[in-house]
């Protein structure tokens, strides 16, 4: 590519302008020192520099957004959690439990027969095999029947089946699964301590 010789006199006479309007040596020097490719290499060091403080500035800052907006949606989340859905599943345990209340005579009435002139065993549902084991051989006894207690208040668990059940579910011939509050009732309305048998 051949240079345009009225182009580089043209610069020429401009950097001499800017020279002869130069106040001294130490403008002089200075004005030759920035125009040195070292210092102009200094410069671009320094400019990139403050492009990349520039773009972490702007990094940052998206960063702060994205907090803020995180922190609007966790806060939105976290409302709708305790006004809508928290109500709703209380709405919905309400139910549950006076549905539960409400079919305790009936279930009464069904356990006062299937009680009839059997010697009670009561389990208390844990962790193991040990109980499920033993209510299952006692269940077994033509005159016995056998209650075993759950300590999960809505769960459908029980001795194998997932079945829902508000009260009580009858698991086999003479085994019957009962909950908490329902073998409370029981206790108090039905078993008598003579006919009854607690095994812990």
């Amino acid at each position: 590519m051949a240079s345009d010789p009225a182009a580089e006199q043209l610069a020429r006479a401009a950097r001499l302008r800017r020279m002869s309007l130069r106040r001294g040596f130490f403008q002089d020097a200075r004005e030759s020192l920035m125009q040195a490719r070292p210092y102009r290499l200094w410069q671009s060091i320094l400019a990139d520099f403050r492009r990349f403080r520039m773009i972490s500035l702007i990094v940052r800052l998206t960063a702060w957004v994205f907090t803020v907006v995180q922190t609007g949606a966790l806060v939105l989340l976290t409302t709708a959690v305790f006004f809508v859905l928290l109500p709703l599943l209380g709405l919905a345990l309400g139910v549950a439990l006076l549905t539960a209340l409400m079919d305790t005579r009936r279930s009464l009435r069904r356990m006062r027969q299937q009680l009839e002139n059997r010697r009670v065993y009561v389990f208390f549902l844990a962790d193991g095999g040990f109980g499920k084991g033993n209510a299952l051989c006692f269940s077994q006894r033509a005159d016995a029947a056998v209650l075993v207690v759950s300590p999960l208040w809505v769960s459908p668990r029980g001795l194998g089946r997932r079945k829902p059940y508000l009260n009580v579910r009858q698991e086999g011939a003479h085994l019957y699964l009962v909950r908490r509050y329902f073998f409370l009732s029981l206790r108090k309305k039905l078993l008598r301590p003579g006919q009854t048998v607690l095994v812990y």
